[in-house]
């Protein structure tokens, strides 16, 4: 939540995220086989060489980077100094807290990752742990400090998780916003131009990789928000009756067939011997 002291500070949301290795994480949820997220696009092909094409600019800003010295430098910096329990306090002697919103059960394992990872570099982490309709209401109302989500967003083109983070949707604590875009409230008038810009185009149009880096580099800037992983789905399918399902290799649609995307997939199967 950008509006939430000391979480409002940019410096102080990167440390966060120097505090959490992500490949570490992304394999404790997923037995092993994690896929660490490189920012809040999922890992498809078109948006995966958007990323490729300004990977100085990750490294400018160290984003996704496990540093948890660099976390605690930044904590010290901003003029803390660690308790005896390991817990950093501020000049006015005010522990540094974060109520961490996670949605239970769905996301148990990686809520105790998140404690001790960020307790180790001197945060206390007070869970708040709720049923997924009541984590639901608590994120678009902006009562939490910071919070896991899922980004449901761009697939080709940058649009869709770029409007994610409009300032339109930075309403006041209280007040209803999407709980899934828009709930950590930054707001950013160059990076909201940017993305009007984008919106203008057709997606594929040149001019769209120019102004994706220029917004790119003011959200790495801001750190708004960053990602930690990819969630993996292993959705096996029979080739008894019908073949030309989606694969690793045959790659033509995600293959859950529980999203909207699934009449792709119905257009595309093909009788088995046919």
């Amino acid at each position: 939540n950008t509006t939430v002291a000391p979480w409002s500070d940019p410096a102080m949301r990167r440390a966060v995220s120097w505090a959490i290795d992500r490949k570490a994480l992304a394999d404790l949820v997923n037995e092993g086989a994690g896929i660490p997220a490189k920012w809040v696009f999922p890992a498809y092909g078109p948006l995966d060489k958007l990323l490729s094409a300004n990977d100085d600019l990750f490294t400018k800003y160290g984003d996704g980077v496990f540093d948890p010295a660099k976390a605690e430098q930044t904590f010290q910096a901003k003029g803390y100094q660690k308790g005896p329990d390991g817990i950093y306090v501020g000049p006015g002697g005010k522990r540094l807290s974060m109520q961490l919103l996670m949605a239970t059960p769905d996301w148990s394992i990686s809520t105790t990752y998140l404690i001790q990872a960020l307790g180790a570099v001197g945060i206390e982490v007070l869970p708040k742990l709720l049923a997924m309709p009541a984590y639901q209401d608590a994120a678009s109302l902006g009562q939490f400090d910071a919070r896991q989500a899922w980004l449901c967003g761009s697939v080709s083109d940058p649009f869709t998780t770029l409007n994610a983070f409009h300032e339109r949707r930075a309403v006041p604590i209280g007040e209803r916003t999407d709980y899934d875009r828009g709930a950590g409230r930054w707001k950013n008038a160059e990076y909201s131009r940017l993305t009007d810009e984008v919106g203008t185009l057709v997606p594929g149009d040149p001019k769209i990789n120019d102004l994706f880096r220029q917004a790119l580099d003011v959200f790495l800037q801001g750190a708004p928000a960053f990602g930690l992983y990819q969630q993996v789905r292993i959705v096996p399918y029979n080739t008894t009756y019908w073949t030309n399902w989606p694969t690793a290799d045959n790659n033509y649609i995600h293959p859950p067939n529980w999203w909207m995307t699934t009449h792709q997939i119905l257009l595309k199967i093909k009788p088995a011997g046919g």
